[in-house]
């Protein structure tokens, strides 16, 4: 269009739009309706996928779930003693605590006296003794891989360092690594023995030396810190020991055990004491006497020290000891086969809570991991009774089918889940993963 002006006759005057190069204006739409476009398909693609790998993650968890629901455990148990040893896997029912009894017995060599199970469930650890007072091996320890079935295989057998000829008790730390043994010899002298385990292949080996005792020693109990480890103190022949418990001092970072050369006597009288454990988390160690005494005595733990006081006693003709899986109950069986649980209050005395009835003479007690059920052993009659457990009252209350029937005379049990246990790995020892 042509337009007149003044000092310039005639000029052109241009649009707008043609004022911007023709060139740029196509490339820089065009760049940009792209990386939207490009951004729009992108976000469209990845929104399924998102939702796709939440899903993936929920049924995961879900699944995990499930099988800790539909995981039921396994009761283990230690039979016939005094001759070849066996032991005798039950299944639990996750809704009713009934036993089943499965696979075949795995022989457990001779004299079995004492099971232990790692907290997750990978290995099971059994003490066996020679006959007293013969030539041969000194007592040993084997240990089993627990498979997600409950089968067991043998991993690993390593004899005692020491001449002695019985074996009285294990105790394991937390992480599973390190086992330790008490034996004696034809009661007048015993040791307690450090092992290592590997938590690969369950190989067991010497971790150190035994430590020099004065005392011979009967059940073990480890403290949930892992710095003390207490040994029940047996009766020598010939010789006046005060009973009670003695101190090993443990080094959590190695494993190693040192003897405190002090001793907790369960009062003025000889108090030989049996079955033995932590409960309230470590702040009690309850204990049932072997004597004639027949006494449930409730110990208070000093944290920093281990030093033990007497907080309560209970009389009665008991014989085995469990605490539940909270703490705040213990269980025991006495020789008239009563079975009690009692709330363990804040100052150590016991007021009962819950009563239960078996068979005469039952003696060793088991909680199983879901801290519902209760499981009581009678070598006498070969049987396991159970028992419903109430963790919040301590109420028990029948099984259906107990008592169940065992192959052979039954001495300890163990309780193993490796179902949902085997998930998790420990790591080192407990100054390893503060």
């Amino acid at each position: 269009m042509l337009v007149r002006d003044t000092v310039f006759p005639v000029r052109p005057v241009t649009n707008k739009l043609n004022a911007i190069a023709p060139s740029s204006v196509p490339f820089r739409f065009w760049f940009i309706l792209l990386v939207l476009v490009s951004s729009a398909a992108c976000l469209a693609q990845s929104a399924p996928q998102a939702q796709k790998d939440n899903q993936v993650q929920k049924d995961n968890k879900d699944n995990d779930n499930k099988d800790n629901e539909d995981s039921s455990g396994f009761l283990y148990a230690i039979e016939n003693p005094g001759t070849a040893s066996s032991i005798e896997t039950f299944q639990i029912d996750r809704n009713t605590g009934a036993l089943t009894p499965v696979l075949a017995r795995v022989a457990a060599g001779n004299n079995a006296n004492d099971i232990v199970v790692d907290r997750k469930s990978k290995f099971l650890f059994v003490g066996t003794s020679r006959f007293c007072c013969r030539n041969g091996q000194p007592p040993a320890v084997m240990s089993f891989g627990i498979d997600i079935s409950g089968a067991l295989t043998l991993a690993s057998q390593i004899n005692l360092p020491n001449d002695n000829d019985t074996l009285n008790g294990l105790a394991l730390d937390r992480t599973g690594r390190d086992l330790y043994a008490s034996s004696m010899l034809v009661l007048s002298r015993g040791n307690v023995s450090s092992l290592l385990a590997d938590r690969a292949s369950g190989n067991l080996s010497v971790l150190a030396p035994d430590p020099l005792n004065t005392l011979m020693p009967g059940r073990l109990v480890m403290h949930p810190n892992g710095r003390f480890v207490y040994a029940a103190v047996l009766a020598r022949h010939h010789t006046a020991d005060a009973g009670g418990f003695d101190l090993y001092l443990r080094d959590p970072h190695t494993g190693m055990l040192t003897y405190a050369g002090k001793q907790f006597p369960g009062g003025p009288f000889f108090h030989y004491y049996g079955d033995s454990g932590m409960a309230a988390h470590g702040r009690f160690l309850v204990a049932i006497s072997q004597d004639f005494n027949n006494l449930a005595t409730v110990f208070s733990v000093n944290a920093a020290t281990g030093a033990l006081t007497i907080a309560s006693q209970l009389s009665g003709a008991f014989r085995g000891m469990v605490a539940d899986r909270r703490g705040r109950f213990v269980v025991l069986t006495d020789a008239n086969g009563g079975v009690t649980s009692y709330a363990l209050n804040k100052d150590g005395s016991l007021t009962p809570a819950g009563v239960a009835t078996a068979a005469a003479n039952v003696s060793n007690v088991v909680v199983d991991d879901s801290n519902h059920f209760v499981y009581v052993e009678n070598s006498s009659t070969a049987q396991i009774f159970a028992y419903t457990f109430d963790e919040e009252t301590g109420a028990l209350g029948p099984v259906p089918g107990s008592p169940f029937t065992t192959a052979g005379s039954p001495i300890r049990m163990a309780i193993a889940d490796p179902k949902s246990e085997n998930k998790h790995e420990i790591q080192g020892r407990e100054g390893d993963d503060k």
